[in-house]
């Protein structure tokens, strides 16, 4: 699972590139964590298209606070890209 950048508030295209470049780098899949509460950095679904175009980034944590945004990314990626919900109040409404 991998964090956005921690230490500076990246725009849209800052936060692609970061987890591009480190997916580039590696051969493990790699599980996007979308916690723009904890985080205030928010990984959007157009951001996510760009993304999916690396192999290995596979899977979100979403943890948005919205449960709705579970069935955007469903409906836009199907089984291209794993969803892992893990905030208590919306867990069970994703499931």
């Amino acid at each position: 699972m991998m964090l956005p950048p921690m230490r500076y508030l990246a725009d849209d295209r800052e936060t692609v590139e970061y987890y591009r470049e480190t997916a580039k780098s590696t051969s493990l899949p790699i599980k996007v964590y979308n916690n723009p509460e904890d985080y205030k950095i928010q990984v959007s679904l157009d951001m996510f298209e760009e993304l999916l175009k690396q192999d290995n980034i596979q899977a979100v944590k979403e943890s948005t606070r919205d449960v709705s945004n579970v069935n955007r990314i469903i409906n836009r990626f199907d089984d291209r890209l794993k969803v892992l919900t893990c905030v208590d109040t919306l867990a069970m409404e994703s499931l």
